[in-house]
């Protein structure tokens, strides 16, 4: 047997082998050494407070509630379906009405009639003391007025007339609708 001393030394090689797995070894130990910790300090905050005395408190917020549009048209106490009778060529018939915002938003208001042959009707806000001076409402609604939010001192009077064209012919009788639209004012 031979004494460990007289043994060669390790090669070069074997020795650089040796130092690289140790490196690396090292560096394993000390990225998890470091990860332990982390998750460690991480999670340490996650429990909250340990104190034996707490407390905490729920506010009710309140409840949300939509809105609403409404508008509402009304003729004048006096109006009568009678003035629109007997109407002759050239002739014209106003009446008043009012329309009131009841809703919770102010509105644009447009106005629009249904075709009615040998008539024209007239819509302009305001009373009916004179003709009206207006283009005649057709179908396509057209811009009338903006009613602010429901105020009785906003009601809006709108004069409405009827006018007998040319085109009449003696006995003619038609119907018309008046429309009303109000969408919302969005500020």
């Amino acid at each position: 047997m031979s004494h460990p001393s007289s043994l060669p030394t390790q090669p070069r090689r074997l020795r650089r082998v040796r130092a690289r797995r140790a490196q690396r070894l090292r560096g394993f130990v000390g990225s998890a050494i470091g990860a332990v910790a982390l998750l460690f300090f991480t999670l340490s905050g996650v429990g909250g407070s340990y104190a034996l005395w707490s407390d905490s408190e729920t506010l009710g917020a309140g409840t949300v509630e939509t809105g609403g549009a409404s508008l509402v048209a009304q003729w004048s106490p006096s109006h009568s379906d009678n003035p629109w009778s007997n109407m002759l060529p050239g002739e014209s018939v106003r009446q008043q009405l009012t329309l009131s915002n009841t809703g919770d938003v102010p509105l644009a208001v447009t106005t629009g009639v249904n075709t009615v042959t040998g008539y024209e009707l007239r819509v302009a806000v305001g009373g009916c003391t004179a003709q009206l001076a207006v283009q005649p409402v057709g179908a396509t609604p057209a811009p009338l007025v903006t009613i602010p939010i429901d105020d009785a001192k906003d009601d809006v009077t709108v004069c409405v007339e009827v006018r007998a064209t040319s085109a009449l012919t003696p006995g003619t009788s038609a119907a018309f609708t008046l429309t009303f639209d109000g969408a919302q004012v969005i500020s």
